[in-house]
């Protein structure tokens, strides 16, 4: 996605306006190098080193690549009727031979990747009481069991 793409949404970051082109450059993936040299931002390889050990420059970074994974993940979504109806004509009419099982294998990965649960975090030692109440202090055991 280009520069030009992004949502126009307000950033919840403000960066001077070469800054912004930058953060959005290395957020679609240009190196920093093709970054500072990008016309619209044309900055020393140092200044653009300075620029990303900046926590307001990085925070905007990762506000941008969160911002394209749910847009990727809303196109996703809204093909998932679609998907589903191609899933069904192929089973029910099939389909062109040579072409049928790409379709299919397409139709099932946008069903796959719109579909699965999203993946939770590993828990922690220490987050999660054992069985036997290991972890937990007596508060909370004394909470959990109402006393």
């Amino acid at each position: 996605m280009s520069g030009e793409d992004r949502d126009t949404r307000a950033p919840s970051v403000r960066l001077k306006p070469k800054m912004e082109i930058a953060a959005q450059l290395l957020a679609s993936g240009s190196t920093q190098a093709d970054a500072s040299r990008d016309p619209r931002v044309k900055v020393t390889t140092s200044t653009m080193n300075i620029w990303c050990k900046k926590p307001e420059f990085r925070a905007r970074i990762e506000q941008l690549r969160c911002d394209e994974i749910q847009q990727a993940q809303d196109k996703l979504a809204e093909s998932v009727p679609d998907a589903v109806d191609a899933v069904i004509r192929i089973a029910t009419q099939g389909g062109t031979p040579g072409v049928v099982a790409s379709q299919f294998r397409a139709a099932k990965y946008i069903l796959d990747m719109a579909l699965k649960p999203p993946k939770m975090p590993d828990p922690k030692p220490g987050d999660m009481p054992g069985p036997d109440g290991e972890g937990m202090t007596d508060a909370e055991a004394d909470e959990l069991l109402g006393d």
